[in-house]
């Protein structure tokens, strides 16, 4: 059984918006994954596996939402931090979303309707 990871570890996912036409919408999720987050993913991930669901939701902000920098010629795929820049909009109800195999991110644009939803991490990028 692995164990999993002592150190932070940060993860650059792209996220994608549903409304096509919102043009004020983050293209990037900063999240520092820390070891208390990743055993709380665990349980989170357990608690899936124990009654056969889906996924388990709960509220967490530590993501920091971001925009790409076109500006910078870096790669849109594979962006670093410096090809990102602050969002200046604001989300709401930001919820981490684990499944029994990843965990993902999603929000509304605040005040509005929007979805904005991250790529999803697999529990093995975190050693579990």
């Amino acid at each position: 059984m692995t164990t999993p990871e002592s150190t932070n570890k940060t993860f650059i996912k792209k996220t994608h918006v549903s409304d096509e036409f919102c043009g004020d919408a983050p293209t990037n999720l900063v999240v520092e994954v820390t070891p208390e987050l990743v055993a709380r993913i665990k349980e989170l991930s357990d608690a899936v596996k124990a009654v056969n669901a889906y996924s388990v939701t709960e509220f967490e902000y530590s993501p920091e939402y971001k925009v790409m920098n076109y500006d910078n010629n870096g790669d849109e795929d594979n962006p670093t931090l410096d090809d990102l820049l602050g969002f200046k909009g604001t989300t709401d109800v930001n919820e981490l979303v684990v499944t029994a195999s990843e965990f993902h991110w999603r929000c509304a644009l605040k005040g509005t309707s929007i979805a904005i939803t991250s790529d999803p991490i697999s529990l093995d990028g975190i050693g579990l």
